[in-house]
Protein backbone atom coordinates (compact mmCIF):
# COMPACT_ATOMS: atom_id res chain seq x y z
CA UNK A 1 0.00 0.00 0.00
CA UNK A 2 1.66 3.62 -0.70
CA UNK A 3 2.20 5.85 1.67
CA UNK A 4 -0.25 8.09 1.38
CA UNK A 5 -2.80 5.78 1.77
CA UNK A 6 -0.84 4.52 5.00
CA UNK A 7 -1.11 7.92 6.67
CA UNK A 8 -4.76 8.18 5.99
CA UNK A 9 -5.67 5.36 7.39
CA UNK A 10 -3.60 5.35 9.72
CA UNK A 11 -5.99 8.83 10.89
CA UNK A 12 -8.59 6.52 11.67
CA UNK A 13 -9.17 4.44 15.36
CA UNK A 14 -9.94 1.31 12.81
CA UNK A 15 -6.59 1.02 11.22
CA UNK A 16 -4.79 1.98 14.66
CA UNK A 17 -6.69 -1.04 16.38
CA UNK A 18 -4.65 -3.46 13.61
CA UNK A 19 -8.78 -4.21 12.45
CA UNK A 20 -8.17 -3.08 8.72
CA UNK A 21 -5.45 -5.36 8.34
CA UNK A 22 -7.57 -8.10 9.10
CA UNK A 23 -11.21 -7.79 9.04
CA UNK A 24 -14.30 -9.99 9.62
CA UNK A 25 -17.63 -10.19 7.28
CA UNK A 26 -20.52 -11.62 8.65
CA UNK A 27 -23.25 -12.93 7.23
CA UNK A 28 -26.98 -13.70 8.75
CA UNK A 29 -29.50 -14.99 6.64
CA UNK A 30 -33.82 -15.56 7.16
CA UNK A 31 -33.93 -18.58 5.03
CA UNK A 32 -37.97 -18.47 4.82
CA UNK A 33 -37.90 -14.47 3.67
CA UNK A 34 -34.93 -14.60 2.10
CA UNK A 35 -33.54 -11.79 4.02
CA UNK A 36 -29.49 -11.35 4.10
CA UNK A 37 -27.44 -8.97 6.21
CA UNK A 38 -23.37 -8.24 5.93
CA UNK A 39 -21.68 -7.06 9.18
CA UNK A 40 -18.40 -5.43 9.21
CA UNK A 41 -17.25 -3.74 11.82
CA UNK A 42 -14.58 -1.84 10.29
CA UNK A 43 -17.22 -0.01 7.85
CA UNK A 44 -18.56 2.02 11.05
CA UNK A 45 -14.95 4.34 10.45
CA UNK A 46 -14.61 4.37 6.88
CA UNK A 47 -13.99 8.20 5.90
CA UNK A 48 -17.20 10.39 5.64
CA UNK A 49 -17.03 13.84 2.99
CA UNK A 50 -20.34 14.42 3.38
CA UNK A 51 -21.41 16.73 6.49
CA UNK A 52 -24.56 16.14 8.33
CA UNK A 53 -27.35 17.71 7.22
CA UNK A 54 -30.37 17.94 9.71
CA UNK A 55 -33.50 18.46 7.77
CA UNK A 56 -34.86 22.48 8.17
CA UNK A 57 -38.31 23.35 9.40
CA UNK A 58 -39.23 24.69 5.85
CA UNK A 59 -42.58 26.18 7.60
CA UNK A 60 -40.54 27.41 10.75
CA UNK A 61 -40.72 31.47 9.45
CA UNK A 62 -44.23 31.26 7.41
CA UNK A 63 -46.03 29.42 9.59
CA UNK A 64 -48.06 28.20 7.06
CA UNK A 65 -47.87 24.52 7.79
CA UNK A 66 -50.69 22.57 6.28
CA UNK A 67 -51.12 19.94 8.95
CA UNK A 68 -51.22 22.46 11.86
CA UNK A 69 -54.05 24.17 10.01
CA UNK A 70 -55.85 21.16 9.57
CA UNK A 71 -59.37 21.92 9.64
CA UNK A 72 -59.18 24.32 6.71
CA UNK A 73 -56.43 22.43 4.63
CA UNK A 74 -56.95 18.84 4.85
CA UNK A 75 -59.72 16.57 4.01
CA UNK A 76 -61.83 13.93 5.79
CA UNK A 77 -62.65 10.58 4.79
CA UNK A 78 -66.47 9.85 4.18
CA UNK A 79 -66.69 8.59 7.64
CA UNK A 80 -65.44 11.25 9.24
CA UNK A 81 -62.41 11.99 11.44
CA UNK A 82 -61.25 9.92 14.35
CA UNK A 83 -60.04 12.49 17.11
CA UNK A 84 -58.39 11.69 20.47
CA UNK A 85 -56.29 14.43 22.55
CA UNK A 86 -53.15 13.84 20.45
CA UNK A 87 -53.64 12.62 17.40
CA UNK A 88 -56.41 13.17 13.99
CA UNK A 89 -57.08 11.43 11.26
CA UNK A 90 -57.69 13.38 7.31
CA UNK A 91 -58.04 11.59 3.92
CA UNK A 92 -54.73 11.47 1.86
CA UNK A 93 -55.36 13.39 -1.48
CA UNK A 94 -52.53 11.73 -3.29
CA UNK A 95 -53.37 7.97 -3.13
CA UNK A 96 -51.54 5.02 -3.71
CA UNK A 97 -53.56 2.67 -2.51
CA UNK A 98 -57.26 2.16 -3.09
CA UNK A 99 -59.91 1.90 -1.69
CA UNK A 100 -58.74 4.06 1.29
CA UNK A 101 -55.71 5.79 2.27
CA UNK A 102 -55.46 8.32 5.12
CA UNK A 103 -53.34 10.27 7.18
CA UNK A 104 -53.10 10.19 10.81
CA UNK A 105 -51.87 13.39 12.33
CA UNK A 106 -50.24 14.23 15.44
CA UNK A 107 -51.28 17.42 16.96
CA UNK A 108 -47.67 18.32 17.81
CA UNK A 109 -45.92 19.76 14.98
CA UNK A 110 -42.04 18.87 15.57
CA UNK A 111 -42.10 15.34 13.98
CA UNK A 112 -39.23 14.06 17.06
CA UNK A 113 -40.45 15.64 19.87
CA UNK A 114 -43.40 13.10 20.61
CA UNK A 115 -44.35 11.96 24.07
CA UNK A 116 -45.31 8.19 24.72
CA UNK A 117 -49.35 9.61 24.64
CA UNK A 118 -49.00 11.26 21.81
CA UNK A 119 -47.46 8.06 20.07
CA UNK A 120 -50.20 5.72 22.44
CA UNK A 121 -52.59 8.08 20.82
CA UNK A 122 -51.28 8.38 17.02
CA UNK A 123 -51.77 4.04 17.27
CA UNK A 124 -55.17 4.36 18.41
CA UNK A 125 -56.29 6.81 15.76
CA UNK A 126 -54.78 4.53 12.97
CA UNK A 127 -56.18 1.57 14.65
CA UNK A 128 -59.81 3.22 14.59
CA UNK A 129 -59.54 4.70 11.48
CA UNK A 130 -59.01 1.02 9.67
CA UNK A 131 -61.66 -0.28 11.73
CA UNK A 132 -63.67 2.58 10.47
CA UNK A 133 -62.01 1.88 6.98
CA UNK A 134 -62.93 -1.76 6.91
CA UNK A 135 -66.34 -1.06 8.08
CA UNK A 136 -67.33 1.38 4.88
CA UNK A 137 -65.14 -0.94 2.42
CA UNK A 138 -66.02 -4.47 3.26
CA UNK A 139 -64.23 -6.10 0.68
CA UNK A 140 -60.82 -4.82 1.30
CA UNK A 141 -59.34 -7.15 3.70
CA UNK A 142 -55.52 -5.76 3.60
CA UNK A 143 -54.44 -2.81 5.86
CA UNK A 144 -50.44 -1.25 6.35
CA UNK A 145 -49.25 1.29 8.75
CA UNK A 146 -46.77 3.72 7.45
CA UNK A 147 -44.58 6.06 9.34
CA UNK A 148 -41.94 7.95 7.04
CA UNK A 149 -40.62 10.71 9.59
CA UNK A 150 -38.20 13.65 7.54
CA UNK A 151 -37.48 13.72 4.39
CA UNK A 152 -34.23 11.52 4.15
CA UNK A 153 -36.92 8.78 5.10
CA UNK A 154 -39.37 10.09 2.02
CA UNK A 155 -42.04 12.63 4.37
CA UNK A 156 -42.94 15.17 2.10
CA UNK A 157 -44.47 17.13 4.66
CA UNK A 158 -42.01 18.12 8.18
CA UNK A 159 -45.43 18.49 10.44
CA UNK A 160 -45.30 14.82 12.08
CA UNK A 161 -48.04 12.17 10.61
CA UNK A 162 -48.52 8.75 9.62
CA UNK A 163 -50.36 7.04 7.03
CA UNK A 164 -52.95 4.33 7.05
CA UNK A 165 -54.13 2.17 3.76
CA UNK A 166 -56.73 -0.48 3.32
CA UNK A 167 -56.44 -2.17 -0.02
CA UNK A 168 -58.19 -5.10 -2.07
CA UNK A 169 -55.21 -6.96 -2.91
CA UNK A 170 -52.52 -8.11 -0.59
CA UNK A 171 -49.29 -6.09 0.04
CA UNK A 172 -46.22 -7.84 -1.30
CA UNK A 173 -44.72 -8.42 2.59
CA UNK A 174 -47.65 -10.07 3.61
CA UNK A 175 -47.67 -12.46 0.64
CA UNK A 176 -43.53 -13.48 1.76
CA UNK A 177 -45.08 -13.76 5.15
CA UNK A 178 -47.30 -16.40 3.89
CA UNK A 179 -44.74 -17.89 1.98
CA UNK A 180 -42.40 -18.00 4.86
CA UNK A 181 -45.29 -19.34 7.16
CA UNK A 182 -46.26 -22.63 4.89
CA UNK A 183 -42.48 -23.45 4.34
CA UNK A 184 -41.39 -23.47 8.32
CA UNK A 185 -44.67 -25.04 9.24
CA UNK A 186 -43.66 -27.89 6.45
CA UNK A 187 -40.55 -28.24 7.44
CA UNK A 188 -40.79 -28.30 11.51
CA UNK A 189 -44.27 -29.88 11.83
CA UNK A 190 -46.88 -28.91 14.05
CA UNK A 191 -46.31 -28.30 17.21
CA UNK A 192 -43.89 -25.81 16.73
CA UNK A 193 -46.00 -22.59 16.84
CA UNK A 194 -45.80 -21.55 13.61
CA UNK A 195 -43.01 -19.29 11.67
CA UNK A 196 -42.89 -15.83 13.95
CA UNK A 197 -43.00 -17.89 17.36
CA UNK A 198 -40.18 -19.78 15.24
CA UNK A 199 -38.34 -16.46 14.83
CA UNK A 200 -38.80 -15.19 18.17
CA UNK A 201 -37.33 -17.97 19.82
CA UNK A 202 -34.65 -18.02 17.53
CA UNK A 203 -33.91 -13.85 18.90
CA UNK A 204 -34.48 -14.92 22.87
CA UNK A 205 -31.79 -17.69 21.64
CA UNK A 206 -29.63 -15.39 20.40
CA UNK A 207 -30.20 -12.94 23.65
CA UNK A 208 -31.84 -10.24 21.96
CA UNK A 209 -35.80 -10.87 22.13
CA UNK A 210 -37.51 -8.48 24.86
CA UNK A 211 -40.85 -8.67 26.01
CA UNK A 212 -43.28 -6.02 27.62
CA UNK A 213 -46.57 -5.99 29.40
CA UNK A 214 -48.72 -8.82 30.89
CA UNK A 215 -49.56 -12.37 29.84
CA UNK A 216 -52.09 -12.40 26.86
CA UNK A 217 -51.52 -8.27 26.63
CA UNK A 218 -47.89 -8.21 25.79
CA UNK A 219 -45.34 -7.42 22.90
CA UNK A 220 -42.08 -8.61 22.10
CA UNK A 221 -39.44 -6.51 20.18
CA UNK A 222 -36.33 -7.99 19.15
CA UNK A 223 -32.96 -6.64 17.07
CA UNK A 224 -33.60 -8.17 13.74
CA UNK A 225 -30.61 -10.84 13.13
CA UNK A 226 -31.07 -10.48 9.02
CA UNK A 227 -32.63 -6.72 8.97
CA UNK A 228 -33.27 -5.24 5.84
CA UNK A 229 -31.37 -1.37 7.10
CA UNK A 230 -29.93 0.12 9.73
CA UNK A 231 -30.81 -0.30 12.96
CA UNK A 232 -33.92 -2.71 12.60
CA UNK A 233 -36.13 -3.42 15.48
CA UNK A 234 -39.35 -5.68 15.19
CA UNK A 235 -41.88 -5.31 17.04
CA UNK A 236 -44.83 -7.93 17.81
CA UNK A 237 -48.15 -7.36 19.35
CA UNK A 238 -51.73 -8.62 19.65
CA UNK A 239 -52.95 -5.07 18.25
CA UNK A 240 -52.13 -1.74 16.89
CA UNK A 241 -53.51 -0.24 20.18
CA UNK A 242 -51.96 -2.44 22.44
CA UNK A 243 -50.40 0.03 25.27
CA UNK A 244 -47.27 -2.24 25.50
CA UNK A 245 -47.12 -2.25 21.98
CA UNK A 246 -46.72 1.83 22.12
CA UNK A 247 -44.42 1.43 25.04
CA UNK A 248 -41.98 -0.60 23.34
CA UNK A 249 -41.86 1.42 20.03
CA UNK A 250 -41.96 4.74 22.27
CA UNK A 251 -38.52 3.07 23.87
CA UNK A 252 -37.12 2.19 20.49
CA UNK A 253 -37.90 5.30 18.92
CA UNK A 254 -36.20 7.50 21.87
CA UNK A 255 -33.69 5.11 21.68
CA UNK A 256 -32.14 5.89 18.17
CA UNK A 257 -33.34 9.91 18.11
CA UNK A 258 -32.11 10.77 21.47
CA UNK A 259 -29.42 7.78 22.41
CA UNK A 260 -28.28 7.64 18.82
CA UNK A 261 -28.92 10.76 17.32
CA UNK A 262 -31.06 9.73 14.34
CA UNK A 263 -32.44 12.21 12.32
CA UNK A 264 -35.14 10.08 10.26
CA UNK A 265 -36.69 6.41 10.49
CA UNK A 266 -39.34 4.53 8.74
CA UNK A 267 -41.59 2.42 10.61
CA UNK A 268 -44.47 -0.05 9.02
CA UNK A 269 -46.94 -2.39 10.55
CA UNK A 270 -48.55 -5.19 8.66
CA UNK A 271 -50.88 -8.39 9.67
CA UNK A 272 -53.95 -6.18 11.64
CA UNK A 273 -57.31 -7.84 12.42
CA UNK A 274 -59.86 -5.19 11.13
CA UNK A 275 -62.79 -6.92 13.31
CA UNK A 276 -61.12 -5.20 16.52
CA UNK A 277 -60.35 -9.16 17.79
CA UNK A 278 -56.79 -9.79 18.83
CA UNK A 279 -54.56 -11.21 17.45
CA UNK A 280 -52.61 -14.59 18.38
CA UNK A 281 -49.20 -15.44 19.27
CA UNK A 282 -48.62 -17.15 16.45
CA UNK A 283 -50.17 -14.17 13.94
CA UNK A 284 -49.27 -11.23 15.32
CA UNK A 285 -49.26 -7.50 14.53
CA UNK A 286 -46.17 -6.48 13.10
CA UNK A 287 -44.35 -3.62 13.48
CA UNK A 288 -40.74 -2.92 11.39
CA UNK A 289 -38.67 0.03 12.83
CA UNK A 290 -35.36 1.06 10.86
CA UNK A 291 -32.53 4.23 11.20
CA UNK A 292 -32.43 6.11 7.90
CA UNK A 293 -29.61 7.46 9.11
CA UNK A 294 -27.76 10.64 10.35
CA UNK A 295 -25.46 11.68 7.50
CA UNK A 296 -25.64 13.26 4.26
CA UNK A 297 -25.25 10.35 2.11
CA UNK A 298 -27.60 8.63 0.88
CA UNK A 299 -28.29 5.23 3.18
CA UNK A 300 -29.44 2.95 0.49
CA UNK A 301 -26.82 1.83 -3.05
CA UNK A 302 -26.92 -0.62 -5.38
CA UNK A 303 -25.89 -3.42 -3.15
CA UNK A 304 -30.06 -2.57 -1.60
CA UNK A 305 -31.54 -2.01 -5.02
CA UNK A 306 -30.01 -4.83 -6.97
CA UNK A 307 -29.51 -7.35 -4.44
CA UNK A 308 -31.84 -6.65 -1.90
CA UNK A 309 -29.14 -7.57 0.58
CA UNK A 310 -28.13 -4.99 3.40
CA UNK A 311 -25.24 -4.16 4.46
CA UNK A 312 -25.16 -3.02 7.85
CA UNK A 313 -23.11 0.80 7.95
CA UNK A 314 -23.90 3.10 10.79
CA UNK A 315 -21.98 5.81 9.32
CA UNK A 316 -24.62 6.45 6.81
Amino acid sequence: MVRPVLARLHRHRECAAGKLDSQRVVSIGDAYLGTQAWYNEARSSKPQTFAAAPAQDPTASSGSCDFCRWRELTAEDAWGRVENEHALTASNLFKYCQPAHGLVLFRRHDPLAFSAPELAGALAAASEWLRQAARAHPGAHHPLLLWNCLPRAGASQFHGHMQVALSQVPFPAELRLEAATRRYEGEAGAGRGGYLVGVRRAHAAAGLLRRHGPPGHGAWCYAALAPTKDAELVLHARSLACPALAALLFAALRALIDGLVVTAFNTAAINMRLDGAANGADSPVIVRLVSRGRGAASDVGALEVACLHACLDWTR
